[in-house]
């Protein structure tokens, strides 16, 4: 008969203590961690339980454990509320600016470009397809920033578009 485990001996302060004060791990025969949550925390606050932490959330498994969290309802919950927040709302402000200043000419491009299909320059994405893939476009892709070249732009899908940027900007050949 299989008796049920009401304490745990912390492994790190050696004092016993009730399960509710170790976090859970399944791949621990017990089904909770050898630490109790109290030596967990200081660890972490510790120079070198931060470095490990920072290497975790740098690694791949860390990204896409976060990736993952980040598409939960929670996940979009707490960046909500973050974003809401005054920290939330200055950092925005920040990381804005910042790009303002490293791309002063994007948002006069756009600018034009929308001057141009507001006059008739040039059509709506919408009446003319994707260059790559033949699907119906819906944004305008700036070959350069540069003031010359402000309206040489073509048309895209969202899809082609989002890969474009993921290639940092090279536009395949296209087949004619």
């Amino acid at each position: 008969m299989s008796e049920t485990i009401i304490n745990k001996r912390c492994s790190k302060c050696k004092i016993d203590k009730p399960l509710s004060e170790f976090y859970k791990d399944f791949r621990n025969p017990t089904g909770y961690q050898s630490w109790c949550k109290d030596c967990q925390k200081a660890y972490r606050l510790t120079e070198k339980g931060r470095m490990v932490g920072l290497r975790y959330a740098a690694s791949e498994k860390g990204c896409v454990s976060r990736h993952r969290y980040e598409k939960t309802n929670k996940g979009k919950l707490k960046q909500k509320r973050y974003e809401q927040s005054p920290k939330g709302r200055k950092n925005r402000c920040a990381a804005s600016r910042r790009h303002r200043q490293k791309y002063p000419y994007q948002e006069p491009a756009k600018w034009a470009v929308k001057y141009a299909i507001e006059t008739g320059k040039i059509p709506l994405p919408p009446e003319c397809s994707c260059l790559i893939c033949g699907q119906k476009a819906r944004d305008y892709h700036h070959k350069s920033y540069a003031r010359e070249h402000w309206l040489d732009v073509i048309p895209l899908c969202r899809q082609c578009h989002i890969n474009i940027h993921k290639n940092h900007g090279s536009v395949p050949e296209l087949s004619k």
